[in-house]
Formats: C-alpha cells, structure tokens, sequence
C-alpha cells in the first residue's frame, strides 16, 4: 500500500509536534527562570506544577502503548474479549488512598532516595534504581520495534529506518524539553490515538453490518468469552487471571515504579494527583475498551479467512496493521491518522522512558558517587548532563529495538513478563520500606534478590520451554485459497491439527507444570515470594538486634542540615534548584488530602 500525500502529512505533523513542544518547553523555563536556565527540578518535574488533567493522560500512556494497542487487539482477536476486563482493576483504590498520600510525604525527586533515607544504606537506593533501569530498557526495546513493524506493514518502508525516525524524534523533543514536554506531548498523543482507534472502530464496525452484526457473529463464533472461571493457574485468560493477575503486574509499579512516582510530584498537591490517577483509569477504561470492540470486530471481519493462515500477514501481531489497510486504504489521511496514533502510544512511552533513565543515572548514580568520592555536582552542570544522558539513552533505544523478537513469540506476553520478573522485588522493597516497621535492609536485600532471581527463571523458563500461547488460540476461519493447505481446524473444539513429529513428543520436565503458569499470574506469584522471604528475614534480623532505620516518612531525623536549606522555601513545592546531595524537596502543605 503507498501513502497518499495527506496521509504523510498527517503522520509528519504528529511526529513535529513533540519537537516543537521539546523547544517551546525548554525556552519558557528559561523564562520563567528569568534567563538562568532550565533547573533540575523544572527539568525533571515540570516544576511541580502542572496541569493534572494532562499529568492524567500521561499516566495513561506510560502503561499504554503500542505494543498494547497492537498486541491487545490480536490477543482480542485469537482468545477472546475476555481480555477486556482488563478494565476492571480494584486494585487502583490502594493506589488512590494509599500509595500516592504515602509517595507525597516524601517529595523527592527520585523514588529510590527515599530507600536510603529508610534504611541508611546508597547501596540498596541504587539497587532498586538498577532494577527501574533494568525493566525500562527491556520494556523500552519492544515498543520501539512494534510501531516500526506496523509502519513496514503499511507502507514497505525499511524497519530500520522506522525505528532510527521514531527513535530520534522521541530523544530530541525529550532531551531538549524535560518531563514538561513529555507529560504535555504525552496528552496531545493520547488524543490522537484515541481519535485514530475510534475511527479504525467506527469504520469497521460499519464494513461488517454494524454493532447488532458484530455482537451476534461474535457470540457465535465464541469470542464473548467473559464467562470463563477457571482458577488454574495454566489457564491464559480467565476472570481471575485478568482481574487479579494481569492488573497486579501493572499495579505494582504505581507504588514502586519512578514513571508513576515523578507524576506524583509534578503535580502542586496530593489531591490532584489523586485525581490525576482517577483520570488515567478513566481514560484507561475507554482505551480498554476500543481495543477490545476491535479485536471483536476483526474476528467478525475476518471470520471466513484468518490473514495468518492465509499468509497475508507474518504473525499475529501484524493483524491491527492489515485490518486498517482492508478498512481506511481507500480513504486518504485516514491512514496517515492510523499510523499517527500507532506512534502517538509508542512516542509518549519512549519519552517517559528515557526521561526516566536519564533521571535515575543522575540522581541515583552520578550524584551520590561524586558526592561521596569527590566534590558535589554543581547544580548548573545537573540540567546540562540530564540532556546528554537522555540523548545516550535514546540511542541505545535505538540499538536495543532490534532485539526486541527475540524476547519470546508473541509481543503481548513480553511486557508483562518482563514486569513480572523485576516489578515484585522493588514492589517488596518499598512495602517494607513504608509499611512495615520492623523491616530493615537485610530483609530488603534477601526478598529482592530472591523474588527476582525466581521470578526471572521462571520467566524465561516460560518463554523457552512454557506452552506456546497459539495453544488457547480460538478457531478461526480457513476458507481461503491462500490458506496452508497442510493444516486443518477444528471449528468444535479449537484445536490446532498440525501433524508434525515435535507433537507427539512428551515433555517429562518435573517443572513443565510451573513454566506454564499464565503470564498473568507471574508478578503475583514474584510479590508471594519476594514478601515471604524478605519479611522472614526482616522478623529474624529484627529479632537478633540488626542495626535499622526506621524513619520511613519523615525528613527531619535523616539530614537535618539539608533540610534546614529548605526551610527558607516554607510551604512552597516549587524550588528553583535540585539539591546536589539527595535532591529531597518538602511542603508542610502537601501532606493535605
């Protein structure tokens, strides 16, 4: 298919934006700054006082993405619309009423400070920012690659270049603005994606007869399975394995996650970034929702002739991209709107990412260090080296993307596991560190480093030797002439009939049944193990007198003397400049709900 010149235009326009917003952002903190320059936290924050309706949107889009968008709708598509109760997440109330007042007490600027001011210990801070770093360069990687796959399945264009483009976008509009730029990218990108996937909805729904259509054909064809109550663990999708597994893994990072932590304190109080979260479920609920009506529509759609089986498409995956060729093709600048919102979710993640990193290697690393071996940062050089670091991150985006198919064969299955491998350690951590007050590092250490070991063999172990996920694939339709002539299906059962020698041999490993434990339930599984052992050993080590901390919310009794440089900003959240020791921030105001 080649692009009209409208569709460019759009998608051109899209990807502009962010630059413009990047320049724009840095020069009105200069003004703001009466000339001196951007400022750490201005850089890194927002300056603490931002809009909340856009920090919501960014919220959004920093779980949201187009791995999700691409992978969300095929998984719709071959296992049914009971991937949709991924909506339902009970678990946001402990975010809303627990988490965020919990996170608002302390106001920093890096969420892993707050570990070495609980536990007097730089090596635990900079373990849990190693595990952020970890899990968003894995993270960062797929999403990179998913929208230079669907660009090369719209349009031919070479997937190397993509991912240079949409890369080197990202990192210059991201480097050059700050976390402003991001958040405020980040809601202008959320609304063309939700336009873009409304459109590619309302306009298939109609090709296939309209919604009674869709709703009666895809009942028929099994894809309404919400009804699914089976408790295995082995089970893909079930009511417990979306509402209690799946939107665990996400869940964890609300409390432990740097992404969820700096909106916290980019907002001016608690209230709002209570209500800013509320916003980002909403928001969360309606893209949940679009998803799952296209995955359905497309099972409609396609009921006769899957594109996989008939060789139109490589993999799965590729399905989105195809269905939107098959519906808006005809119609030029819908295209390019497609494309837009496919990079619209991946620019905003990458963004968020980078600026992270960048954040984490400043405030975690290069400070501390310098700080301990040699003279403190100068606070004029922190802005200047946050830039540099977020360029060099965004390159080795660039190089890590084309890793990306070799994480596992399906693009859905890769982020939650990822997550689940690293999110219950650091989940762990920072339960103990607010929540539980006989806890000290050696617990730390031992549930961490325990839960991510487990969690990270039981990961690749499900990867490499787990039950292929075609294996809960629903029927789907071979009445095509392209079709693979060698393979049959049963509309009955569902059942994949490839008769090949690799069939009929039996897997004796003794821990096959734990490497086909869901995706879904390997973060609940890690938080199990990684709570176990380190409260085990936190209650063993309290009990033997280990030396602790156990000053998890106030400032005063860790560094009276930074905190006595503060006091001259009262109750105001909106210091000019970040500290060069720590870069902890107060307000005797914020702590009001």
């Amino acid at each position: 298919m080649q692009f009209h010149w409208a569709d460019y235009l759009l998608f051109v326009a899209s990807l502009l934006v962010g630059l413009v917003l990047g320049v724009v952002s840095i020069f009105k903190q200069k003004r703001e700054q009466k000339g001196e320059g951007a400022t750490t936290k201005g850089y890194m924050l927002g300056g603490g006082n931002m809009n909340f309706i856009v920090v919501g949107a960014s919220m959004l889009l920093s779980v949201l993405n187009s791995v999700f968008l691409l992978g969300g709708s095929s998984e719709v598509y071959y296992r049914g619309a009971i991937y949709g109760l991924y909506a339902v997440a009970p678990q946001s109330i402990f975010t809303i009423f627990l988490f965020i007042p919990t996170w608002r007490k302390e106001l920093c600027i890096s969420a892993y400070e707050v570990l070495e001011k609980r536990f007097n210990s730089l090596a635990l801070r900079q373990f849990g920012a190693f595990l952020c770093c970890l899990r968003l360069l894995l993270f960062l990687s797929v999403v990179l690659y998913t929208p230079a796959l669907a660009l090369n399945q719209v349009t031919g264009l070479s997937m190397h270049i993509a991912i240079i483009a949409c890369g080197g976008v990202c990192t210059i509009y991201t480097a050059l603005g700050g976390l402003k730029a991001v958040i405020w990218t980040d809601s202008l990108q959320a609304c063309i994606m939700l336009v873009g996937l409304t459109v590619v909805c309302i306009m298939g729904t109609i090709q296939v007869g309209g919604v009674l259509e869709v709703y009666t054909m895809a009942n028929k064809l099994g894809r309404l399975n919400f009804n699914n109550l089976n408790i295995h663990p082995h089970e893909r999708h079930s009511i417990w394995s979306i509402i209690f597994g799946l939107n665990t893994t996400w869940s964890l990072g609300t409390l432990s996650d740097q992404l969820f932590v700096q909106r916290y304190m980019a907002l001016p109080s608690c209230r709002k970034a209570q209500i800013a979260y509320a916003i980002s479920k909403v928001m969360f609920v309606a893209t949940i929702s679009l998803v799952c009506a296209l995955g359905t529509v497309m099972s409609v759609f396609y009921m006769d002739c899957d594109p996989l089986a008939a060789g139109e498409i490589n993999q799965g995956d590729q399905l989105l991209p195809y269905f939107f060729i098959n519906i808006l093709g005809p119609y030029p600048g819908l295209s390019g709107l497609f494309i837009a919102a496919i990079f619209a979710a991946a620019l905003s993640t990458i963004s968020s990412f980078v600026n992270v990193l960048s954040l984490l290697t400043l405030q975690d690393f290069i400070k501390p260090l310098k700080a301990k071996y040699g003279k403190p940062l100068e606070t004029k050089y922190e802005v200047k080296l946050a830039v540099i670091l977020s360029f060099v991150y965004g390159i080795i985006s660039i190089g890590l993307a084309y890793l990306a198919p070799l994480l596992g064969p399906a693009v859905i299955q890769i982020p939650p596991t990822v997550t689940g491998a690293v999110g219950p350690a650091l989940f762990s951590i920072f339960v103990q560190a607010f929540y539980v007050p006989f806890a000290n590092k050696w617990g730390c250490w031992a549930g961490a480093v325990t839960g991510l070991a487990v969690n990270l063999w039981v990961s690749i172990g499900g990867i490499m030797y787990g039950k292929s996920p075609l294996e809960d694939n629903l029927p789907v339709g071979l009445q095509c002439s392209a079709a693979n002539e060698t393979t049959t299906w049963d509309y009955t059962t569902g059942a994949d009939m490839y008769t090949t020698t690799e069939a009929t041999i039996v897997d004796d490993n003794p821990l096959k049944p734990l490497y086909d434990m869901s995706y879904c339930w390997i973060a609940v599984f890690g938080v199990i193990v990684s709570l176990s052992v380190g409260l085990t050993v936190s209650g063993i080590a309290h009990c033997l007198g280990a030396e602790r901390k156990t000053n998890a919310t106030t400032f005063d009794d860790y560094a009276p003397e930074e905190k006595a440089k503060e006091d001259k900003f009262e109750t105001s959240f909106t210091m000019t400049n970040g500290m060069s020791n720590g870069g902890y921030i107060t307000s005797k105001d914020d702590n009001k709900i």
